[in-house]
This record gives C-alpha cells, structure tokens and sequence, in this order.
C-alpha cells in the first residue's frame, strides 16, 4: 500500500493488523527495491492506481526508454 490521494483507504475492521502489514509489507518493498538496485537492477514501481489513469501506457513506454538509454 501507499498513500494514494486517488483512492487509499483506512481499513475498517481489525484495523491494528492491517495497519501493522501495510507497515511491514513497506518495509519489505523498499528493503528488496535496495537489494535488487545493490545488484544492478533498476526498480520501477507501479501501482495499480498508476494503470487506472489514461495515458498510462505512453508514460510507462517514456520512462522504459529513459532508464534504458
């Protein structure tokens, strides 16, 4: 999860667990994003968010071709 103005959400129920996962699962994300990039890779995140919004498709394309020149 991420704080998306377009749609985040709070969990209603059992709300401490989920709290506690999403914090978990962010920790997780940026500590494999750091290994890979350790390794050479570059990282691009995308949420799904991202691909509800037009145009997506062009900008994914545009930062594909900028991160492999």
């Amino acid at each position: 999860g991420h704080d998306c103005p377009r749609g985040a959400r709070q969990p209603k129920g059992n709300a401490d667990y989920w709290i506690a996962k999403i914090d978990r699962n962010r920790t997780r994300d940026a500590r494999v994003a750091d290994e890979l990039t350790a390794a050479g890779w570059r990282v691009l995140t995308l949420w799904e968010c991202d691909l509800k919004q037009p145009g997506w498709e062009e900008r994914l394309i545009t930062a594909l071709r900028r991160e492999t020149a």
